[in-house]
């Protein structure tokens, strides 16, 4: 099983699942069963480049600009890839937001 590093959460992580419940589920088991889901799906359901460019970009903190200079690759390449990723991650997410409500009701 791959392992992202367990630095934080991903700077969009908050907002997203936030966003996605309405606000309403913001409390600290909630948040850390969305963080763990979260880091499963980037282990599990990306791609060996798209996971890399996600590390770079949130974990190491580099723009997309040095993403594509550590890569060789072109910005375009790298914006595109990001967003692909960003894509699979949400709908993922968005899988598992009834099950995160229902465990927000038990609190």
């Amino acid at each position: 099983m791959k392992r992202i590093p367990d630095i934080k959460m991903l700077e969009f992580d908050k907002l997203f699942i936030s966003s996605q419940m309405g606000g309403c589920f913001t409390n600290e088991k909630g948040m850390r069963i969305a963080k763990e889901m979260l880091h499963e799906i980037i282990a599990q359901e990306l791609t060996p480049r798209q996971r890399q460019m996600i590390q770079m970009k949130y974990f190491g903190g580099l723009s997309v600009t040095q993403i594509a200079d550590n890569l060789n690759l072109d910005t375009s390449t790298v914006s595109r890839t990001l967003t692909r990723a960003r894509a699979v991650i949400y709908r993922f997410m968005r899988y598992y937001i009834k099950y995160l409500y229902t465990l927000s009701d038990d609190d």
